[in-house]
């Protein structure tokens, strides 16, 4: 940073920094955004999967006592 006349002065290098981390966590934010719907369908699917885990378990503790 310079001063000059007590303005505040941002060298364009220091600019063009800011502007590449900007899109830089903007494409992080994005994949990550991705992950996220995605790690919801993995875990809708497991507690899908869970529930029918626990239905055939309690159908075959039935059929033991039945027999």
């Amino acid at each position: 940073m310079s001063w000059y006349n007590q303005e505040d002065w941002v060298h364009i290098d220091d600019y063009a920094d800011v502007v590449a981390e900007r899109d830089e966590l903007k494409r992080q934010l994005k994949i990550a955004d991705e992950d996220e719907l995605y790690l919801e369908g993995q875990i809708s699917e497991l507690r899908d999967a869970n529930a029918n885990l626990l239905r055939l378990v309690a159908e075959l503790q039935a059929e033991k006592e039945a027999i």
